[in-house]
C-alpha cells in the first residue's frame, strides 16, 4: 500500500512534468509566432523588390526603345543642319599658355581646325593629339574620329 509519503512523492512528480510540458508548449508557441513574423516581413520584402523590379524593367523598356527607335539617330539631311551649326559656333574655352600664341576666335579658323582634325585623324594620330594641337576638345576630336569611321564604313557599302 501507498503511503502518504509515496503520495507526496507522485505529486511532485506529476507537477514537475506538468510545469516542464507547460515551458516547452510556451517555448513552442513562442517560436511558431517569431516564425509567422519572419515570413511575413520576408512576404514584405519581396513585393517590395518586385515593385522595384517592375519599375527597374520598365525604364530599360524605355531605354531601349530610345536608343532603337530612332530617336537617337539623325538623317543625312540633319547631319548636315548640325555641321552647319557646329561650323558656325565660335567656341570659347581655357588655352593653355603654350596655345595663347594662336588664338582661334573666327569661323574661318574653326572650320579649318576641323578639317585639319579630320586629315590629322585620317592619318592616324591620336585624338589626344589632335586635340591639344589644334586646341579642340577631346570630346569633339572623339566625334569627329567616329563620323569617319562612320563614313568610311558608308563609303565601303
Amino acid at each position: 500500500m501507498l503511503g502518504w509519503g509515496s503520495l507526496m512523492d507522485i505529486g511532485h512528480i506529476v507537477l514537475v512534468d506538468s510545469l516542464f510540458l507547460l515551458g516547452v508548449i510556451c517555448l513552442g508557441c513562442w517560436f511558431w509566432v517569431w516564425r509567422k513574423a519572419e515570413a511575413r516581413l520576408l512576404e514584405q520584402r519581396f513585393e517590395a523588390l518586385a515593385v522595384q523590379q517592375e519599375r527597374l524593367e520598365r525604364l530599360v523598356e524605355k531605354v531601349t526603345a530610345a536608343c532603337h527607335g530612332g530617336s537617337l539617330r539623325l538623317e543625312p539631311q540633319a547631319n548636315k543642319q548640325v555641321e552647319g551649326v557646329v561650323s558656325r559656333t565660335v567656341l570659347k574655352r581655357p588655352v593653355a599658355l603654350s596655345q595663347q600664341s594662336r588664338p582661334y576666335t573666327q569661323v574661318q579658323n574653326v572650320e579649318q581646325r576641323y578639317a585639319r582634325a579630320r586629315s590629322l585623324l585620317g592619318a592616324g594620330i591620336d585624338s589626344g593629339e589632335v586635340a591639344r594641337n589644334l586646341a579642340l576638345g577631346i570630346a569633339e576630336v572623339e566625334a569627329l574620329r567616329r563620323v569617319l569611321k562612320h563614313e568610311s564604313k558608308a563609303a565601303s557599302r
